[in-house]
């Protein structure tokens, strides 16, 4: 073996022997509490993108049943529509039967076995009148009304069944990641009691109340009344909220309605640039997984994670993807 190759060979033995055991060492070192706070911080970012999924499956599954009930008013005068029709179809073949037209002719036009459909064997019936005729016609429109309202009821009903899954689908996922997040919490938590380093402070300090009668003032004033509260996923109080649950009923306290979701509350209201934001007008972030409520100076009411109460925050807090303004 030449100089060069032992010389090569030694420094291969000397990389492989610095690649075992360098990575053992460290995979041996434990991140810091800034690490570890970042990771979970990291995650509840992340998780806010699956509570904000379930919050528009919740949204979904209201319009669905909102349908549905809809839907169950029209069936009443459909059905008396379909059956008042019917009568008048069974008048005009006794009609028919007495004034000439036979068995034949009657008989199909109530069971439709005729050589075409009902329409079509009234008009080779020169004996029927033009308002027999209309009257005939408002038969069959309303029956096929019946018939693509109830197609649409049982569409529904499927997706409703499937929205009701999906969700308990979600809340147990939901649930589960919010146990391990919180388990993780109080572990960092230890951790910073044994060294000695306290917890980042949260801001639960109510701003001072926003002046004036406008929406926007309302909506803060409702936010502001709010911090301190827990988070909690789902919901919209008046105990606890999530990041739109929160922004949601704000605004519902100024007479504006809000999907329960912060990527439609995003897509259902007019958009500003940060330059013309007001008081009450919405800060989106996250990539549409975090919504927040302006105050003024560069601040937000928040309802950051379940790690967290309401809080003010600095605008940005986490990055931004936009600004609304629902009134």
């Amino acid at each position: 073996m030449s100089t060069k190759q032992r010389a090569l060979r030694a420094l291969l033995c000397a990389a492989v022997a610095v690649g075992i055991l360098l990575p053992g060492t460290a995979a041996r070192a434990e991140p810091s509490i800034d690490e570890v706070q970042a990771q979970i911080d990291k995650q509840y970012n992340e998780l806010e993108h699956v509570i904000e999924a379930y919050n528009k499956a919740s949204e979904d599954l209201k319009a669905t049943q909102a349908a549905m009930a809809d839907l169950n008013q029209k069936m009443a005068p459909l059905e008396t529509q379909l059956n008042a029709a019917r009568a008048n179809v069974a008048s005009m073949a006794t009609t028919a039967y007495k004034t000439g037209g036979g068995l034949a002719n009657a008989t199909a036009l109530l069971t439709g076995n005729g050589t075409g459909d009902p329409v079509r064997t009234f008009e080779s019936m020169d004996r029927i009148a033009k308002l027999q005729q209309r009257d005939l016609n408002a038969y069959t429109d309303s029956h096929k009304k019946f018939q693509d309202e109830q197609r649409r009821l049982k569409a529904l009903e499927a997706d409703q069944s499937k929205t009701q899954a999906d969700l308990a689908a979600k809340r147990a996922t939901i649930e589960a990641e919010i146990k391990n997040l919180e388990a993780k919490e109080r572990e960092l938590e230890a951790r910073r009691q044994a060294s000695g380093q306290a917890k980042p402070p949260t801001n639960t300090s109510k701003p001072p109340p926003a002046t004036g009668s406008g929406k926007g003032a309302i909506a803060v004033n409702f936010a502001r009344d709010q911090v301190g509260k827990k988070y909690v996923y789902g919901a919209e109080g008046p105990n606890a909220y999530d990041c739109s649950g929160l922004t949601k009923m704000a605004w519902a306290a100024a007479g504006i309605t809000l999907p329960h979701n912060a990527a439609q509350q995003y897509n259902k209201i007019p958009h500003v640039s940060r330059a013309n934001l007001q008081i009450g007008d919405l800060v989106f972030s996250n990539n549409l997984g975090h919504v927040a409520i302006y105050i003024g100076g560069d601040q937000v009411i928040s309802a950051s994670n379940a790690s967290k109460p309401i809080e003010v925050t600095g605008i940005n807090a986490n990055p931004i993807v936009g600004f609304g303004r629902p009134g």
